[in-house]
């Protein structure tokens, strides 16, 4: 099957990239033909094809998104602004499923957290007037951030974050986001955490890169040094990280929580 991923970005370092990159993988593995489409892909990567205003920081989106969580704003304004830049995208997404052949859609995080509301709206759009069977991979919710709390336009949020669609099924990536979903919006998601492949072997950094690396962070030469690469937020589980170090039973051990 011709799979098409579509997101505001699949490049770089962040949670949704690397989840999509695991997901393609495992696609292909299992022969299915995956094709890319964002705001910024790697432009090495073959079949990828980049949409500069489909990326969270294109000014115009950026700015109506912005708008839609401002008490200030006005909801008439904020509306139509989100429906003009939806109607923009819409075309560029269904030439690109007919060029492509697309036969399902996989949206990374698109659905689930209000960066980029006119393209939620166009893949919505998209859905309903193709009939084309999609996945929404859920990777954060907008009500796990404070900031998409008040929003002047919840009726888009309501139909497209993430959207109840006969033919659209909606991926969690753990129990406590799958809940929430079903008892805020009332659909029921499948739960697949994010994954590591343990059969890669183990980087192995030069001597001295671990050594400047443990004398930047105030450590000595002995003890463990356990990375957690995430945000300090309850659903990251960071006490199981803490448990976990203490019961390693090395005194010397260090916990390092990355990201603020």
């Amino acid at each position: 099957m011709r799979m098409g991923f579509v997101a505001t970005r699949l490049f770089g370092v962040d949670g949704v990239t690397f989840e999509a990159a695991k997901w393609e993988a495992i696609l292909e593995r299992m022969g299915h033909d995956v094709r890319l489409l964002a705001g910024e892909v790697d432009a090495l990567r073959p079949h990828a094809r980049m949409v500069p205003p489909m990326h969270f920081s294109y000014p115009p989106a950026a700015r109506v998104t912005a708008a839609a969580f401002d008490p200030q704003s006005d909801p008439n304004a904020v509306r139509a602004e989100i429906d003009r830049l939806a109607g923009q995208l819409l075309p560029v997404l269904h030439s690109w499923v007919e060029l492509q052949k697309i036969e399902m859609l996989i949206v990374e995080n698109a659905w689930a957290i209000p960066m980029h509301l006119p393209l939620a709206v166009a893949l919505r759009r998209l859905v309903e007037e193709t009939g084309m069977p999609a996945i929404g991979h859920h990777h954060d919710y907008w009500w796990e951030r404070e900031r998409f709390a008040t929003c002047v336009v919840p009726e888009v949020l309501e139909r497209a974050l993430p959207p109840d669609l006969p033919g659209v099924r909606h991926v969690s990536i753990n129990s406590l986001a799958a809940t929430q979903l079903r008892r805020r919006r009332g659909i029921a998601s499948s739960i697949a955490p994010n994954v590591f492949d343990f059969s890669l072997g183990r980087p192995r950094p030069h001597p001295a890169v671990r050594r400047r690396l443990r004398d930047e962070l105030g450590m000595g030469t002995r003890g463990l040094l356990v990375v957690q690469p995430t945000r300090v937020v309850p659903r990251k589980g960071i006490e199981l990280a803490i448990e976990l170090v203490g019961r390693l039973r090395d005194r010397h051990a260090v916990l390092l929580i990355t990201s603020p």
